[in-house]
């Protein structure tokens, strides 16, 4: 397996660990070679820019490196994509993961929304004004009543 050059467009992959162990991740190049791109921690995530046709693995850390997720980046993805790593068989977790976990997948706000002006990819919150919110009609967004915001 190797990495091909299928396409010119970006696209942001984000790895999001959601294993018990700390993981690396490796692109294989177009000799399919591993490159190595660094850890991901317990829980944690890596964002990269790539384009469609590269192959990525993410190997438990240590000996004996377990294969754990391998990904190929598509043509037809978003122009932002989330890959959730997870334990799998072989992989000895130390703590069990529960889906209370989905707080790990909580977009840093400081980071922008991809792509602009098309939310049906994001997985994240956009802030408004007071003065939009205030504007929004409540049949339509968020809560009807204060009662239901608790």
């Amino acid at each position: 397996l190797k990495s091909a050059d299928i396409g010119s467009r970006a696209i942001e992959i984000v790895f999001q660990s959601v294993t018990s162990v700390p993981l690396n991740l490796v692109w294989l190049n177009q000799q399919g070679v591993e490159v190595d791109n660094g850890p991901i921690e317990i829980r944690d995530r890596r964002s990269l820019t790539t384009y469609a046709g590269h192959v990525f693995r993410a190997y438990t850390q240590g000996h004996p490196r377990i294969l754990v997720s391998e990904f190929a980046v598509s043509q037809d993805l978003p122009n932002s994509k989330v890959v959730l790593l997870r334990d799998c068989d072989g992989v000895s977790a130390e703590e069990p993961l529960v889906s209370a976990d989905y707080g790990l997948l909580v977009h840093d706000p400081k980071v922008p929304c991809l792509p602009a002006g098309n939310s049906s990819p994001w997985s994240c919150i956009r802030s408004v004004s007071a003065k939009e919110q205030q504007g929004r009609s409540p049949s339509r967004f968020g809560f009807a009543s204060a009662e239901e915001a608790l």
